[in-house]
């Protein structure tokens, strides 16, 4: 399959996916908050916080590091074989640590509802997410499968939302309308991965190989969520949970324009980590414009979005919403150097220390400031992080362009001379 029929066929099917899963969020926002009200939206908000969080756990870079092992693999039944049972190996035992990890957490902090709802239905969730494999999928060239059942699984999720969700009561079948169909999709991918691929279950054996392979990479996605997953997690537990939804729904929103910024990383990064040219001023180009136009959007329509589908008791959605939505645009400029060349070269300690070192520097910005400012002063710092992102990964890539400009050079000068 030729570059370009995989980067549009990846194009549609992600974006498939990814849609849906951007408008369940808008169609089902209105019907929530009226349905269930601020606090217990707060909490339903939460308990996807957690799970959410724990995709970066249970992947540990693997949506990176085996996607890039397996895309230059294929053809290779062995080989194929061998990845996805390391990866899924490592992949159910991170997930039994993660589900084990947010319930003792739920239980020190006295937290009885929110432990009910994470082991009633955020394990099954939690499952489903690992068997899923999009991983695989992705690094083989075979997404239209993976589209078909997460198109299923979502659009039962958005029924389910629509029909059956009308007083706070209901909150239980709107966790269960997220968690269940997740869990029967991850079984079904599962399943028919190993038919069709002819692949072996896991076998456990290789566990610390994994965990160097993807220490790297882990490290660099898990050390953002200091200053984002992590404080807003807190601020679930310390603001109100009226208070805490305005800043919860703003992030929502302006994720709208993160998921579409990750259908473009996801569909050219197993393309980019066949090739060896450089494709990072076209990705710029390509994040900047898929970012720019839902930013403006946003930034003169949100208030009358947010008057219009969410009614009243949300009027302080606007302000959070107009800083995350100028922060996400750094998000976009950032993944042309992260996913767009690091990664794909496998350069992960240069991703990572980036990482590290502006995650810790903005983590200690985001305490100070949500003790000087609450959830505004959050909402600021998460902005700031984002834009020390971009400026840190520019200056890391302009600097091993310029250092293997200085080795190459004196080849290709003394190749000059011998002729």
């Amino acid at each position: 399959m030729s570059n370009k029929k995989e980067l549009v066929k990846n194009l549609i099917s992600f974006g498939a996916i990814d849609l849906l899963g951007l408008l369940i969020p808008i169609i089902t926002m209105p019907i929530l908050t009226r349905a269930l009200g601020p606090s217990q939206y707060g909490e339903l908000l939460l308990l996807l916080t957690m799970l959410y969080f724990g995709h970066t756990i249970i992947d540990y870079g693997t949506q990176f590091t085996a996607v890039r092992k397996l895309a230059r693999a294929r053809g290779q039944n062995n080989s194929v074989n061998s990845i996805y049972s390391d990866t899924q190996s490592l992949r159910i035992i991170l997930c039994a640590l993660y589900l084990t990890g947010i319930s003792l957490y739920c239980l020190f902090l006295s937290l009885d509802n929110m432990l009910n709802y994470v082991l009633a239905a955020g394990s099954f969730y939690l499952i489903g997410y690992t068997l899923t494999s999009a991983w695989f999928f992705q690094g083989i060239g075979s997404v239209e499968q993976l589209m078909k059942v997460s198109l299923t699984a979502k659009s039962i999720n958005l029924i389910v939302i629509v029909f059956f969700v009308s007083e706070p009561k209901d909150l239980n079948i709107a966790i269960a309308a997220t968690c269940l169909p997740m869990f029967f999709s991850g079984i079904f991918l599962a399943a028919y991965a190993h038919q069709r691929y002819k692949l072996s279950l896991p076998k456990f054996n290789n566990l610390s190989i994994s965990l160097r392979e993807g220490g790297n990479v882990f490290l660099g996605l898990l050390a953002p969520n200091l200053y984002n997953a992590i404080p807003t997690i807190a601020l679930g537990t310390i603001f109100p949970a009226s208070e805490f939804a305005n800043f919860a729904i703003a992030s929502r929103l302006a994720s709208v324009i993160v998921t579409i910024q990750e259908v473009l990383a996801k569909s050219v990064y197993p393309i980019l980590a066949r090739v060896k040219e450089s494709q990072v001023n076209k990705l710029l180009l390509a994040n900047g414009l898929v970012s720019l136009v839902p930013i403006i959007v946003l930034y003169f329509l949100g208030e009358w979005i947010l008057n219009t589908f969410l009614g009243r008791g949300f009027e302080g959605v606007n302000k959070y919403l107009v800083i995350f939505s100028i922060g996400v645009l750094f998000i976009g400029l950032s993944n042309a150097f992260s996913k767009g060349y690091f990664l794909p070269n496998g350069l992960d300690n240069v991703y990572r220390d980036v990482s590290l070192r502006i995650s810790l520097i903005s983590a200690i910005l985001c305490a100070c400031s949500i003790y000087q400012f609450g959830l505004l002063g959050a909402a600021i710092s998460i902005l700031l992080a984002r834009f020390l992102f971009f400026a840190d990964y520019l200056i890391a890539y302009r600097r091993l362009i310029k250092r293997q400009r200085r080795v190459f050079k004196p080849i290709f000068k003394s190749s000059e001379k011998e002729k």
